[in-house]
């Protein structure tokens, strides 16, 4: 009999926030929309942006990608599915039951907010046939099972080794069980991702995205991604090119987002990729993230310009607070004045079309006068123009990060050990700032989300609940 691996990509979002912050947000979030259409429609054409109407509505994995095209290649049977196409986590696993019953091994991928989510499902698939194995992947799973082995999983393998899964699906096949349960890795496994697997009517509606590095030179105290591997590693150029190129043949994708930790961290890729893309006349719009440190130090370069002559539409960038002492704190180190510098620089001169910025709300030692100045800096930017939207969520302190393992030292107290509560739109926060309530913190994200580009208040009170856009 035909052995057979199945692939799980999680729900991308397990939590409801409070209810007028969705409403804010979704406002929000459907102006964002219209002005990535309108810059796409500029520069790929009208008839580009009707294809890929609700391009974001589903994210692909791509370490489980990656983990099939090695599967493929060594003659394995595999099959991929995706929580993002069921409207609940039961109708989920429902289809899992009736449809992927009969797998031998079954490969799930897991960040924090979806660990709880992602046992259940390997709860459910043990529950259809005791006998099967169960896999669990992703760069933070090492920081959820560090003391006693999960029922749930047969084995864990953290970080991004994506062949040593490989190795250890191969040895399950063959009847080998392996003794270690759990397998670390630290370096960066790069190879092709087979996008196949991805059912055709959901193709338009992927996100599709691609690494040039992974890691982060940070050592933010909130974070874990410099803890999941020893070094940053980058990726070969030439071959995620191809990939790109294979991408707008096969599936006629024209959008994409470059996600790396921080896109600008190494000249010499991001020199090697735009010149890839002009030397094969690569035409689509893609989107980056970078830090404002590496945004101050790119912003001036000319090489900035040819990125958005070949297709850059937007930069995201992970500011999380203008309280300098919050900051410190935390240590997300830059200089407010010359990042606005480089803001100006790079929205009113280089001509970048979109300007993003990542916010966080209730960080440790965040109060009320810390709350002030973040408001007003947000305010000051926008009427100078040095931004178009900013996505503010609350702060959660992710396992291993300095702040969850000491929360003393941070002046918060950790008040939920679910997983559940991890999301950054969960209200109560499991994590409360000593002193401080969390209606403040609220108030704090509507009043930033106000400073969105065209935003209009009126448009809110037309808003529900359950009118959900936002990815």
């Amino acid at each position: 009999m035909m052995k057979k691996v199945l692939l799980l990509d999680a729900i991308s979002f397990q939590a409801d926030p409070n209810d007028e912050i969705w409403r804010y947000e979704n406002v929000a979030q459907i102006k964002y929309a219209e002005a990535q259409n309108k810059v796409i429609m500029d520069y790929l054409g009208k008839d580009v942006v009707a294809k890929m109407h609700g391009q974001v509505e589903y994210i692909s994995n791509q370490g489980l990608l990656m983990l099939g095209y090695l599967l493929k290649q060594s003659g394995i049977f595999v099959s991929y599915t995706n929580g993002d196409y069921f409207a609940s986590e039961k109708d989920y696993i429902a289809d899992i039951r009736v449809n992927y019953a009969d797998y031998d091994i079954y490969c799930f991928t897991s960040t924090t907010p979806q660990f709880n989510h992602v046992r259940r499902l390997a709860q459910a698939v043990k529950s259809m046939n005791g006998n099967v194995k169960t896999i669990l992947g992703g760069p933070h799973t090492k920081y959820f099972l560090t003391n006693d082995k999960d029922v749930a999983f047969d084995y864990i393998v953290t970080g991004y080794g994506i062949d040593k899964t490989l190795e250890l699906i191969k040895k399950l096949l063959r009847g080998e069980d392996e003794v270690f349960w759990r397998i670390d890795t630290d370096m960066y496994y790069d190879c092709p991702k087979d996008y196949s697997l991805i059912p055709e009517e959901r193709r338009m509606g992927t996100l599709w995205y691609n690494f040039f590095g992974i890691g982060c030179p940070n050592r933010c105290k909130y974070c874990v991604e410099h803890k999941v591997g020893k070094k940053i590693c980058f990726t070969n150029v030439h071959s995620r090119m191809d990939e790109v190129e294979y991408i707008i043949k096969t599936y006629g994708v024209k959008m994409f987002h470059f996600s790396d930790s921080d896109f600008f961290i190494n000249e010499a890729v991001y020199t090697e990729v735009i010149n890839e893309i002009e030397r094969r006349g690569i035409k689509c719009t893609f989107t980056i993230n970078t830090s404002p440190g590496f945004l101050i130090k790119v912003a001036r370069k000319p090489i900035l310009k040819k990125f958005v002559e070949n297709g850059l539409i937007e930069i995201l960038i992970g500011a999380e607070h203008f309280s300098k002492d919050v900051r410190l704190k935390v240590s997300k180190h830059y200089d407010l004045t010359a990042f606005q510098e480089a803001l100006d620089i790079v929205k009113h001169e280089v001509g970048v079309p979109i300007i993003s910025l990542y916010s966080m709300v209730g960080l440790p030692f965040e109060y009320k006068e810390d709350i002030k100045t973040n408001i007003e800096t947000f305010k000051e930017m926008r009427e100078k123009d040095l931004f178009d939207f900013t996505f503010p969520k609350f702060f959660v302190p992710y396992p291993d990060s300095d702040i969850f393992m000491n929360p003393d030292k941070y002046g918060v107290v950790i008040t939920s050990d679910n997983f559940d509560d991890y999301h950054r739109w969960r209200t109560p926060r499991p994590v409360q700032v000593v002193g401080m309530d969390d209606q403040l913190y609220i108030q704090e994200i509507l009043d930033i989300i106000r400073t969105n580009k065209d935003f209009d208040e009126n448009e809110v009170r037309n808003e529900t609940a359950h009118n959900k856009f936002f990815i």
